[in-house]
C-alpha cells in the first residue's frame, strides 16, 4: 500500500488542503509521478511536505522505495546531487531496467502552469537534473 504512489498524491493533497480538482488530476498521473511532478509547488509547501514524510511516513515505511523515492522531487542543489547519486547507483547495480525511465520525471519544463516531462531534445540539454545525472555517469565511467 505504501507503495501506491496516488496514494501519496492523496496525501500530499490532503497536507496541503488543495482543491479537489487538483487531487483529480494527482490521480490521472502515471507510474511513479506524483502532486510535485504536477504543479510547481512554493518552497514553504515543499518543507510542508518533506516535514511531513521525516515524521510521519519515515518513522514506519524507512525502507519504502515510494517514501525515499518522492522526496527526491523536492530538493535540489547538493541535497538533489547527493539522493540522486545514491539512486542512480542502486539502480545501476540492481540493474532496473526503468531506471532511464524514473530518471526522465526529473526533466520537467513548466506549461501553462503545470509540469510536463521535457521531449524537446534543447529543453532537455539545457535541464539543469540532465546536466546533473550527466556529471554523476560521467564520473561512473571515468572511475571504471
Amino acid at each position: 500500500m505504501i507503495e501506491n504512489y496516488k496514494l501519496h498524491s492523496m496525501y500530499m493533497c490532503a497536507i496541503l488542503e488543495l482543491e479537489y480538482q487538483t487531487l483529480e488530476e494527482a490521480m490521472k498521473l502515471p507510474g511513479t509521478r506524483t502532486l510535485p511532478t504536477l504543479v510547481p509547488l512554493t518552497d514553504e509547501q515543499k518543507q510542508k511536505i518533506l516535514e511531513a514524510y521525516k515524521t510521519e511516513i519515515y518513522p514506519d515505511y524507512g525502507k519504502s522505495s515510494a517514501a525515499n523515492r518522492i522526496p527526491m522531487n523536492l530538493v535540489d542543489g547538493d541535497r538533489l546531487r547527493s539522493t540522486l547519486d545514491i539512486f542512480i547507483r542502486k539502480g545501476l547495480v540492481k540493474g532496473v531496467p526503468s531506471l532511464c525511465l524514473e530518471l526522465s520525471t526529473f526533466l520537467l519544463v513548466e506549461k501553462d502552469g503545470k509540469y510536463v516531462i521535457a521531449t524537446d531534445p534543447v529543453d532537455v540539454k539545457e535541464h539543469v537534473a540532465y546536466k546533473l545525472i550527466l556529471e554523476l555517469v560521467h564520473g561512473y565511467l571515468s572511475s571504471l
